[in-house]
């Protein structure tokens, strides 16, 4: 796709998301000439009664967001590296995120991948907010975890 492309297409994007706003906006009007409220004119109404709380949700929301985008991220690494990888587990708790893999072969080459990716990740410079942390066990090792899900890599 050529950048002219791209922008026009960003530009399409832009267009129909301020559409569907002043439309959400057209709705808040007639709900308030009604005496009535939308998630709208309700969000708006929470920001102007405590803005310092609205902007800490906000705050909150976004780092929800990245969060979600990167256990996307890893995840989508993990699957294309699948064949190197026999099973493997994570954990999400509220300060990190943790995989348990079992490689299909042990070497410092195959862990290598693992830790360019990783490597990657921190020079973004939001590890802080979300660390990540994969470690590399045995089959047996990883049998006796409790509460870690499996992530399926075949699906």
């Amino acid at each position: 796709m050529t950048s002219t492309t791209q922008t026009e297409a960003n530009l399409d994007r832009i267009k129909n998301f301020l559409s569907i706003m002043d439309k959400d906006i057209q709705t808040g009007h007639l709900a308030l000439d009604c005496g009535t409220h939308t998630s709208l004119t309700e969000s708006i109404a929470a920001y102007y009664k405590n803005p310092i709380m609205s902007m800490i949700e906000t705050g909150r929301g976004l780092d929800d967001l990245v969060k979600s985008m990167v256990v996307d991220v890893f995840d989508k690494f993990m699957h294309l590296n699948k064949a190197l990888i026999g099973r493997v587990y994570k954990l999400i708790d509220k300060a990190s995120l943790h995989y348990f893999v079992v490689l299909t072969h042990d070497s410092f080459e195959t862990r290598d991948a693992f830790f360019q990716f990783l490597d990657q990740y921190e020079s973004l410079g939001i590890d802080h907010k979300l660390p990540v942390h994969v470690q590399f066990l045995t089959p047996t090792a990883v049998d006796k975890m409790k509460g870690v899900q499996e992530l399926l890599l075949n699906a």
